[in-house]
């Protein structure tokens, strides 16, 4: 039964008096239900938010009406107060729904089953990634030992050009024996300004994960709300980790001579490159797996983004922690080139 369904139930006798016993039972699940989504933090929880935002106020709203009103007078009073909303009031239409999800008994009812869909969605996408989770798990993560080397900022200026490894259809998988995958999160996009607040690297040998490193770095600047609301990573987080400096050393003596991956490394280079860190000292191969995924599903995507392609391939992980990312970045690696050679 739907949330507003027995208001209006048929040869329901008028006299008989339908408590709100029911609707707050109804009212409490549905709550519960946008509660538990906000717990899934894997996977779009801005979405959940949006939708727990909207289904509480006209729950309680409506509740408000009936409780004052006769029933069948409270519905009509709830829509036509639904049709004369301001669209930027505290009932915002959000696209997620099919129907618009006012008054109409069968709308309502369409709402909440969308709301069980995307609970179910949810549930699936946190089982998914406790599974992608489980399979790294027991990689181990070295030690990272401090040091200062006086590492000072490069001027974007002088970034030295890279040329990236190229894949076609003859090349030989089994001939890339070990590499390197790395990935950073940030304060914003323009490394010239920007910090790094999050680094990561996978060393991979023989197509297997054989060990990570990983930290949280401090950037000595608060961190802007639009790359928190990214990321995940708050200045409370970093109050206590080191800087860029005091962890360079450790990051090139791990990367030593490995051919390097990444997911639009490009990006991750020029962090890098700002912060003092330049890993074209070494003579190795750069593999941009964003443009070789670009080139291998051109026919079935339009946007390449690591999370599209990953959707794309049904694999599920913890975006923008860039130790998750780097292993998400070896699995889409991995099809990409399947896909180019096959």
């Amino acid at each position: 039964m739907g949330l507003f369904s027995f208001f209006l139930k048929k040869n329901e006798d008028p006299e008989k008096e339908v408590g709100s016993e029911l609707f707050n039972e109804q009212y409490a699940e549905l709550k519960e239900l946008a509660t538990q989504i906000l717990k899934y933090e894997y996977y779009s929880p801005s979405r959940a938010y949006r939708i727990y935002d909207m289904f509480v106020p006209l729950a309680v709203r409506f509740l408000e009406i009936a409780n004052q009103i006769d029933r069948k007078k409270a519905l009509r009073t709830f829509t036509k107060e639904a049709k004369n909303h301001n669209p930027n009031d505290r009932y915002p239409y959000h696209p997620v729904f099919k129907s618009i999800a006012w008054g109409k008994p069968d709308d309502w009812d369409k709402a909440i089953e969308d709301i069980k869909n995307l609970y179910d969605r949810f549930t699936y996408w946190h089982t998914e990634i406790d599974k992608f989770n489980a399979k790294y798990v027991d990689v181990p993560v070295v030690d990272i030992e401090l040091s200062d080397i006086g590492l000072k900022r490069n001027k974007m200026i002088d970034i030295p050009e890279i040329k990236y490894t190229s894949i076609g259809k003859s090349f030989n998988k089994d001939r890339l024996l070990k590499f390197v995958v790395i990935d950073t999160e940030t304060t914003g996009l323009k490394a010239s300004s920007e910090r790094i607040v999050q680094l990561s690297a996978v060393k991979y040998v023989d197509w297997e994960p054989v060990e990570a490193w990983s930290t949280y770095i401090n950037p000595k600047r608060p961190i802007p709300a639009e790359a928190s609301a990214v990321n995940k990573i708050t200045d409370e987080m970093l109050i206590d980790k080191p800087t860029i400096k005091q962890v360079a050393e450790s990051f090139t003596q791990f990367v030593k001579d490995y051919d390097v991956v990444g997911y639009n490394l490009p990006f991750d280079f020029k962090f890098l490159f700002a912060e003092g860190i330049d890993l074209t000292v070494q003579k190795r191969r750069y593999y941009d797996v964003y443009s070789l995924a670009k080139k291998a599903y051109m026919d079935e995507l339009d946007s390449f983004s690591l999370e599209d392609v990953t959707k794309y391939l049904r694999i599920y992980y913890n975006a923008h922690n860039s130790l998750s990312d780097c292993y998400a970045t070896a699995e889409v690696f991995g099809n990409v080139i399947k896909c180019i050679t096959f």
